[in-house]
C-alpha cells in the first residue's frame, strides 16, 4: 500500500511539473508553415497506421499464445507508445514537431523530465525484481518504454536544434 501511495505521489508531481512547464513555456499557440503541416500530417498518418498494425499484431499474439506474457492493458499501452514514438520521431526528423513560434527548449525540458522520470521508475522496478509479476510483464514495462521514447525525442530535439544553429551560423557567414 505504501508503494502505491508513493507511485501516486510521483504521478501527481509529474502532472504538476508537466503542467507548469507547458503553461510557462507555451507562450503563443503553435504555428506551423505549410511544409511543417504536410510533414506533421504524414507523421500523424504513419503513427496512426503503426498503431493499428501493432494493435492487430498484439491481437493475433494474444489469441495465438496460450499464456501471453503481455496483459491486455500492457499490450495496448505498448502499442500506443509505439504509435506515438513513430509520430514523434518522424516529426522531429522532418522539423515538424515544434512550431516556429514555440520555444523548442521547453519541449526539450518537458521530454527530458518525463523521459527521465519514467526511465528511473522503470529501472527502479527492474532493479527491485518487479518487471515480471506472476509470469507476466508488469506496468514497469510501460515506464521503461515511455522513458526510452521521451529520451529519444529529447535527444532528437537537441540534435535537430544544434544542426539548425550550425546551419544558421553558416548562412550568416555566407551573407557577410
Amino acid at each position: 500500500m505504501l508503494e502505491f501511495i508513493i507511485m501516486l505521489a510521483i504521478m501527481v508531481v509529474i502532472a504538476v511539473v508537466t503542467g507548469a512547464v507547458t503553461v510557462k513555456c507555451r507562450g503563443k499557440s503553435a504555428q506551423f508553415d505549410e511544409r511543417q503541416l504536410i510533414a506533421r500530417g504524414k507523421a500523424l498518418g504513419a503513427g496512426f497506421y503503426t498503431l493499428m498494425l501493432s494493435l492487430v499484431c498484439y491481437i493475433f499474439y494474444s489469441k495465438l499464445v496460450e499464456n501471453p506474457v503481455l496483459d491486455a492493458s500492457i499490450g495496448i499501452g505498448l502499442c500506443i507508445i509505439i504509435g506515438v514514438a513513430v509520430f514523434a520521431v518522424i516529426g522531429v526528423a522532418k522539423d515538424a514537431f515544434v512550431g516556429f513560434t514555440e520555444n523548442a527548449s521547453s519541449r526539450k525540458v518537458l521530454f527530458g523530465i518525463l523521459g527521465g522520470i519514467n526511465l528511473a521508475m522503470g529501472v527502479w522496478a527492474v532493479l527491485n525484481g518487479r518487471l515480471l509479476e506472476e509470469g507476466r510483464l508488469s506496468v514497469a514495462v510501460l515506464n521503461l518504454a515511455i522513458g526510452v521514447v521521451g529520451a529519444a525525442v529529447c535527444i532528437g530535439l537537441v540534435i535537430r536544434g544544434s544542426a539548425q544553429k550550425k546551419q544558421s551560423a553558416i548562412e550568416e557567414a555566407d551573407d557577410e
